[in-house]
């Protein structure tokens, strides 16, 4: 009866956990449709992805320009007055938002993951070291429900050792793939293999594996390296007056020579140089032939962006590099999850009192607020001379308290 009863409290449509035999075993939910696999792991593990975000030059060059340049290494924000954009900068100073927000980006971009825990909770965030940073190495896989509802978080090493509620910890995912609970980076695609099958003659094939990128581009290096060295123009030295000794010396300085050198100096010996000093090699066309397109990006990891000094988010220029970049969706995804996992949780323990809202006797609403974060900086429109006089002098002439400083600035900015 108790039994039941119990059953008849799950009500239909909601999400209830799987327990007991079935996370490891086909039990009864597989005449429903559902099988014994209730966790997602990454395509390919992060302790391998980590190993190359970390040694690899380009890549580690690639990501951390295209994270500056999507967060602009600042951000500002917007709301329903300047007293609530003041409350609200004061707590991303004390946290170092630009701090934080790159390494997040950073993650993103590569893993297409990024865990964070809050010590004490979100409520108890004050500054950066109230945020425990948890290594990607060690995020395992996540255990979901049978509304593919994450439930756990498993972490392997050190004090991440163990299972974490949704609830303690801060998962932020870009890209999911095939409605996998984990997101997905550009360092699945560098570092998986590729498993092809290549017809033969006839009715034959065979099964390979193609190295990933990341091996590829090693093996290119190599290749490379060692063409250099084979195809190399060693031009032809004649020398008609020289000794056995002198003839001797001579060849070992040309079988010595390095690489591209073509001329052998120092000898007493006169040497005629015959044959062409172009070089049968050409590493540029090699590289072009051999390396996949996403290589000769990461490769010169600037791009079209070089031209630009500026980060910011903020205007259309940036908005349009983005847009090239394929990138537009991203800084927009970021910004919602922050939001919906930072942001708010922590204000509705730290709500904002506005005197203009109710005098000040209750809390603004998070949606009244009006809260907009954005990355970069806000764009500067120029003002004409004659036009900023006239704003100065509408300054000088109203009945507010003038700011001496204030003033000299704004005479600057005009070019007076």
């Amino acid at each position: 009866m108790m039994e039941s009863s119990l059953l008849s409290e799950l009500v239909p449509g909601l999400s209830q956990p799987v327990w007991g035999p079935e996370i490891s075993t086909v039990g009864a939910y597989s005449r429903e449709g559902y099988t014994s696999r209730t966790f997602d792991l990454p395509e390919v593990p992060f302790r391998v992805q980590a190993n190359a975000l970390q040694r690899d030059e380009d890549v580690q060059l690639a990501i951390n320009d295209l994270s500056s340049k999507i967060t602009g290494g600042q951000h500002y924000i917007k709301g329903q007055s300047e007293s609530f954009i003041e409350y609200m900068e004061d707590f991303t100073h004390n946290m170092h938002f630009d701090t934080f927000d790159t390494e997040l980006v950073k993650e993103l971009l590569w893993y297409g993951n990024s865990v964070w825990k809050p010590r004490m909770g979100i409520r108890n965030i004050r500054r950066f070291d109230d945020l425990m940073h948890i290594p990607m190495s060690s995020f395992v896989r996540i255990w979901w429900d049978r509304q593919r509802v994450p439930y756990k978080y498993e972490f392997r090493g050190a004090e991440y050792q163990g299972y974490h509620n949704p609830g303690e910890i801060l998962h932020f995912k870009w890209n999911p793939v095939n409605a996998s609970v984990f997101g997905t980076g550009f360092g699945v695609s560098v570092t998986s293999t590729r498993d092809f099958t290549m017809p033969l003659t006839g009715e034959d094939s065979v099964d390979l594996q193609l190295p990933s990128m990341l091996d590829r581009k090693y093996g290119t290096q190599f290749v490379m390296q060692i063409a250099e060295q084979r195809y190399i123009s060693r031009n032809v030295w004649i020398a008609d007056g020289a000794s056995a000794d002198q003839r001797a010396q001579l060849q070992q300085n040309v079988e010595n020579a390095q690489i591209g050198q073509d001329i052998i100096s120092g000898t007493n010996v006169e040497v005629k140089e015959l044959g062409s000093q172009a070089r049968n090699f050409n590493p540029a066309q090699f590289a072009d032939i051999t390396q996949g397109p996403l290589f000769k990006a990461l490769n010169d990891f600037r791009g079209k962006q070089a031209g630009v000094s500026t980060h910011t988010y903020a205007n259309a220029e940036r908005a349009a590099l983005l847009d090239e970049l394929g990138l537009t969706a991203f800084p927009i995804s970021v910004r919602e999850q922050l939001n919906e996992k930072l942001f708010k949780p922590w204000y509705d323990s730290h709500p904002f009192f506005d005197k203009f809202y109710y005098n000040g006797m209750i809390p603004v609403p998070w949606h009244l607020t009006r809260f907009d974060l954005n990355f970069g900086q806000v764009e500067k429109k120029d003002i004409a001379v004659t036009d900023m006089i006239k704003l100065i002098e509408l300054y000088l002439q109203s009945p507010i308290p003038k700011d001496p400083k204030q003033i000299l600035k704004l005479f600057e900015q005009a070019g007076l």
